[in-house]
């Protein structure tokens, strides 16, 4: 999903209290992580500590940094590095119960 997608709505409102800094109020289109990949991830069987050791080893500061100041592409740096490496970390659910299911109610 692109950004664009996403943002749906911006609305500025007046500051809160006596700040000088207005309240924005951004609609977004969200769906949870869950509904995007419910029941793919086997969460429980991760391997969080080399998953973080691979975070820990990227030089932030020089990979955002040639992002050139652009949110935008640091969103997407960081989005899909986070993403690329919970897919090498994290198993997938085997789907083997549900295929042994179909066999059994194919045999009765």
């Amino acid at each position: 999903m692109l950004l664009q997608d996403l943002v749906q709505d911006i609305s500025f409102h007046s500051p809160l209290g006596k700040s000088d800094h207005a309240v924005l109020k951004i609609d977004c289109k969200l769906h949870s992580f869950t509904d995007i990949c419910a029941g793919e991830m086997n969460y429980g069987k991760g391997d969080y500590e080399n998953l973080r050791k691979s975070l820990d080893n990227i030089d932030w500061i020089q990979s955002l940094g040639s992002c050139n100041d652009d949110v935008d592409r640091m969103w997407e740096f960081l989005k899909n590095t986070q993403l690329s490496r919970i897919e090498q970390y994290i198993p997938v659910v085997s789907n083997f119960s549900e295929w042994k299911k179909s066999l059994m109610e194919m045999s009765s």
